[in-house]
């Protein structure tokens, strides 16, 4: 018996989602996010393991190959402004807005790539 204000503001959360199609555009940029991160990964095989999610769209994680390099990882791409979450003791996922598109992707893979380089440098 929840208030009725809070049930008509989810009916037209949903009705802009099924309207503007962001459920299938989070499937199809979250497979091409998927392959891309899966080249990264074995380019930077230490950086990127166990890499999941393919088919679920934008939700995606994999392992780092310690907490430690997790940690690491996660703060620089914050100095970078990408703000992504660990989870678990090595885990690290994605959990972006609907709205994530090219340009985010672009951005994010730009930014994932200049900081696997520099962490594997030192």
């Amino acid at each position: 018996m929840g208030s009725p204000a809070i049930a008509m503001q989810a009916r037209e959360i949903i009705s802009f989602v099924k309207s503007h199609g962001l459920v299938q555009h989070t499937a199809v940029i979250g497979d091409e996010l998927f392959s891309h991160l899966g080249a990264l990964a074995r380019r930077f095989p230490g950086a990127i393991q166990n890499l999941r999610g393919k088919d679920h769209g934008t939700f995606i994680a994999w392992d780092a190959e310690s907490p430690a390099a997790r940690d690491r990882f996660v703060a620089a791409m914050r100095q970078e402004g990408v703000v992504m979450g660990g989870c678990g003791e090595r885990a690290i996922r994605l959990r972006p807005m609907l709205i994530f598109g090219d340009k985010q992707m672009e951005v994010l893979l730009e930014k994932m790539e200049g900081v696997l380089k520099s962490l594997e440098e030192k």
